[in-house]
C-alpha cells in the first residue's frame, strides 16, 4: 500500500475506545494505517504489536510523574517522528484528540505533510473553557491547512465559532456494524436499562436516578450501569442517592470489556445516557459511541438534546429525548417507557436498527475517511 498514515494518539483504553481499533479496520483494505502511542500499556497486546515504540510504557490513567517525563522528551519524540515519517514514506499525519494536536503545534506546521485532527469529548468545551490559548492554537492551526474531524453538525459550528474555517471541518459519523442482524430481546414486563460510561457528571447518571424516584416507576426497571468512576466525588454522591432512595439492586459497577460491553447490550432492552454540561464545562462535544453502538444492534435510547445527539437520537422514532438538565421532562419520559407495549416497543427497535443501517450500508464512516485521506476523486475508486 503506497498511501500511509501515521495515527498519534495518548493512550489506547480498549474497554472503552474500541472505536478508534474500528475506525482504522474501515480503510486498512487501502490505507496502511502506523500508531504511535505517547503512552502504552504492556497489557494492550494488539495495540502494542503494531505501535511504534516512542512513548512511554504506563497503567492508566498515566501519572503526573510519566506525562512530566514524556513533556520533558518533547524534542526527543519529534526528532523521532520526522526520521520515522522520511524512512517509512508516510504520507498523512492524524492525531487524535485536540489537546495533542496543541502540543505538537510546531511540529505540525513544520513537518511538511498534511495533517488531520479528530477533536473528541473534551476538547471541545472542557479545553477552551479552561485553557483559553486552545482557541488561538485551534486558529493557527486551521490557517495552516491542518483538517478537523467532527462527529456532527453542532461540533462543526462550534469549531467555527472558535475561528476554524468552515472549509476545514468534515462531519464523519462513526458507525460500526456490531452484529449480523438484529439483536430484538424478547419482551418482559420489567425492562432492562443499560448505561455503560465513565462515572463523570457529563453522563447524567445521578439525574437519571432522580427521574426515577420522580416518576415512580422503579419496579418496573432492571438497571445496570458500568464505567470507571473517574469522579469519585460525583460517584460518591450517586451512591449516596441510591442508598437515600432505597434504589436496591442498583449499583456502579466497574468497566468491562469489549465483548463484555457487546454482549450486556444485546441482552438489554433500552440503553440510557442522560448527557448534560458538566459544571467544569466538560461535554460529549459530538454523540456518545454508547448511543450509536445502541442503535446498530436495534435497541432505541433514552437521551437528551445534547451538542450532536440529536442528529441520530429522534424523540418518538427511535428515542425518548430531552432536554439536558430537565429531570421533570426525562421523569415523564421514563413513565412512558414503563407504559410500551410490545408492538410499540419492537417498533422503536426496528427504527434504531435502520437508523445504523443505512449508515453501514453505504459505508458512511469508511467513505468519510477515505475521502479526507485520498481526496473526492480517488476514494469513488473504491
Amino acid at each position: 500500500m503506497s498511501f500511509k498514515v501515521l495515527h498519534i494518539y495518548d493512550f489506547h483504553l480498549p474497554e472503552t475506545m474500541g472505536w478508534l481499533r474500528d475506525s482504522w479496520a474501515e480503510t486498512a483494505d487501502i490505507v496502511q494505517h502506523h500508531f504511535a502511542p505517547l503512552f502504552y500499556a504492556t497489557s494492550n497486546e494488539l495495540i502494542n504489536r503494531q505501535a511504534i515504540q516512542f512513548g512511554y510504557k504506563s497503567d492508566y490513567p498515566v501519572s503526573t510523574w510519566n506525562r512530566i517525563r514524556s513533556r520533558w522528551q518533547q524534542d526527543k519524540q519529534e526528532l523521532f517522528l520526522r526520521q520515522y515519517i522520511q524512512s517509512e514514506k508516510i504520507s498523512l499525519i492524524h492525531f487524535h484528540f485536540g489537546h495533542l494536536a496543541v502540543r505538537f503545534e510546531n511540529f505540525i506546521r513544520s513537518c511538511g505533510l498534511r495533517c488531520i485532527v479528530s477533536l473528541y469529548g473534551f476538547d471541545y468545551s472542557y479545553l477552551p473553557k479552561n485553557k483559553p490559548d486552545v482557541i488561538k492554537s485551534y486558529q493557527r492551526l486551521s490557517a495552516a491547512n491542518v483538517d478537523f474531524v467532527t462527529e456532527g453538525h453542532y461540533s462543526k459550528n462550534l469549531l467555527r465559532s472558535y475561528g476554524v474555517f468552515e472549509e476545514r471541518i468534515h462531519v464523519i459519523q462513526m458507525f460500526f456494524k456490531r452484529a449480523g442482524q438484529q439483536a430484538l430481546q424478547p419482551w418482559s414486563s420489567t425492562l432492562k436499562l443499560l448505561q455503560v460510561a465513565t462515572i463523570t457528571q457529563k453522563k447524567g447518571q445521578l439525574e437519571f436516578l432522580e427521574a426515577l424516584v420522580l416518576s415512580g416507576q422503579a419496579k418496573f426497571f432492571h438497571i445496570e450501569f458500568f464505567g470507571e468512576k473517574i469522579d469519585k466525588d460525583y460517584a460518591a454522591e450517586i451512591e449516596k442517592f441510591i442508598r437515600q432512595n432505597r434504589l436496591y439492586g442498583i449499583q456502579l459497577q466497574d468497566k468491562i470489556s469489549f465483548e463484555t460491553y457487546i454482549r450486556k447490550m444485546a441482552d438489554c432492552h433500552i440503553v440510557v445516557n442522560l448527557s448534560r454540561h458538566a459544571e467544569n464545562g466538560d461535554s460529549e462535544g459530538g454523540c456518545p459511541v454508547l448511543i450509536k453502538d445502541a442503535m446498530a444492534l436495534g435497541k432505541p435510547v433514552l437521551t437528551t438534546r445534547h451538542c450532536d445527539i440529536p442528529e441520530l437520537a429522534v424523540n418518538g422514532f427511535n428515542a425518548w429525548v430531552c432536554k439536558e438538565g430537565y429531570v421533570h421532562e426525562m421523569a415523564q419520559n421514563i413513565k412512558a417507557l414503563s407504559q410500551l407495549d410490545s408492538r410499540r416497543y419492537y417498533q422503536f427497535c426496528n427504527n434504531a436498527f435502520q437508523t445504523a443501517k443505512d449508515k453501514t450500508d453505504t459505508q458512511w464512516t469508511r467513505q468519510g475517511f477515505l475521502k479526507l485521506y485520498l481526496g473526492n476523486e480517488a476514494a469513488r475508486h473504491f
